[in-house]
């Protein structure tokens, strides 16, 4: 194993260097590097080195290295990474307080000892902000100095209780919030309604006695993308919440186990939404009475049961602009997908995978597909036929079998007895292999 540079002597040309898992590594890195403007070192827990004078250096990005000396960096940076590496104590104000070019920096203090110091003064440059494992109740930064700041993500810091007097960045695009759970309980205060940049907010939290989120008037009408993540407790939308939304586009609801409902009568007034997802919700039984958002182009359901089980009622054929769907589902109980009239004859691409129990493709399902393009099955190992050749559109060009052990070999083109179903389709792929 490589414990030291074989060289290190002079790169006056070399402009990147990477360095990953090479952990029997010690020895200094090479320190005269004019030209050198990307640095990445990785998994090198016992490389001890300094970082390389640069004047040149863009980025630096080091992760999970215990003994790299970051006392002294390059002020060209425009990026700036350092994540998991398990320091005693680092203070950030020393090295960044004079930058004034830096544009993105991703501070992850998880393995700290000691809450270390923040002081950033690179006001008028910093545009993009992620922080993780910060262990202070509150964040020593006046926040809404930093006037071209667009995208703060917050990460596990479970003690962090308020954002600075002042608030938020006032030209703020995008505000990610995961497991900070006193955080989120002052989510009022924030102000956020009142900007009017922001378009894309992500959550993770418990809700711990929380009966609906959001709350009226929480979230500004300008927002255009929604994401929710392993909200463990959360059981319902907040129709009051919503409705001010129009401009929303994307609502994706991830890993919500209690969640029940999802808005009351009220989902077809959003015209703007196209991009709908649902993942693992299982509680979670049907949509509104008013129906789905009538200008979906792309709607994905992954373990939702209850919901899957009610899916002839949804009114899918009615979505004149769906384009892609895709479904994760056991099937219990359930012969052949999809049913008769069951997607719309606009549908260009869909996904089927990790349907466990689903024996057969329904012919049916598929002769007014006349607009789909590809068609990818992945994982359903009790699968045992496709639609027959009649039934698929001359439109098809891609179909992508993988992990379907019954499929794979009735339609393998050596020996397989259903190749001759599927031997028109311009592309078919069987496990990554491509038929010759």
């Amino acid at each position: 194993m490589l414990e030291e540079w074989l060289c290190l002597g002079e790169f006056p040309l070399l402009k990147d260097i990477s360095i990953f898992k090479c952990s029997e590594l010690k020895r200094a890195l090479p320190q005269h590097l004019p030209s050198l403007q990307k640095l990445e070192i990785r998994d090198c827990n016992k490389l001890e080195a300094s970082i390389p004078k640069c004047d040149n250096m863009i980025e630096l990005d080091i992760r999970r290295c215990d003994r790299i000396l970051v006392n002294e960096l390059p002020t060209s940076l425009k990026k700036l990474v350092l994540s998991e590496n398990q320091y005693t104590e680092f203070s950030v104000e020393p090295n960044l307080v004079n930058y004034t070019i830096l544009d993105e920096l991703n501070l992850d203090w998880s393995g700290f000892v000691k809450c270390p110091s923040l002081d950033l003064c690179c006001y008028n440059s910093l545009g993009d902000l992620s922080i993780k494992g910060w262990h202070s109740s509150s964040l020593p930064l006046e926040l809404h100095l930093f006037t071209k700041l667009h995208y703060l993500y917050l990460y596990d810091c479970p003690e962090l209780e308020s954002f600075p007097m002042g608030g938020l960045p006032s030209n703020l695009r995008s505000l990610k919030i995961y497991n900070c759970p006193k955080l989120i309980g002052s989510r009022e205060e924030w102000g956020l309604f009142q900007l009017s940049s922001l378009l894309e907010f992500s959550v993770s939290d418990e809700f711990e006695n929380v009966e609906s989120f959001p709350e009226e008037n929480l979230l500004p009408p300008t927002l255009m993308f929604l994401h929710l993540y392993k909200c463990s407790k959360l059981r319902k939308m907040n129709n009051k919440g919503f409705l001010h939304l129009k401009s929303l586009k994307s609502l994706s609801i991830n890993n919500c186990p209690s969640l029940e409902n999802l808005l009351e009568e009220a989902l077809h007034l959003f015209t703007k939404l196209d991009f709908l997802y649902l993942v693992d919700c299982p509680e979670l039984d049907s949509f509104p009475e008013g129906g789905l958002p009538p200008n979906l182009s792309s709607f994905g359901i992954y373990n939702c049961p209850k919901l899957i089980g009610s899916r002839e009622e949804w009114g899918l054929f009615q979505l004149n602009s769906l384009k892609s769907f895709f479904v994760t589902d056991e099937f219990e109980n359930v012969e052949s997908f999809p049913e008769e009239n069951l997607l719309p004859s606009t549908l260009e691409t869909l996904y089927v995978e990790n349907c466990s129990k689903l024996r057969i493709m329904n012919n049916k399902g598929f002769l007014h597909l006349k607009s789909l393009k590809a068609m990818r099955i992945f994982s359903c190992p009790s699968l045992e036929r496709l639609p027959e050749k009649e039934a698929l559109p001359n439109s098809l060009d891609e179909l992508w079998i993988d992990d379907c052990l019954i499929i794979k070999e009735k339609y393998e083109k050596e020996g397989g007895e259903r190749w001759h179903t599927i031997c028109h389709i311009p592309r078919v792929l069987i496990d990554g292999i491509r038929p010759e």
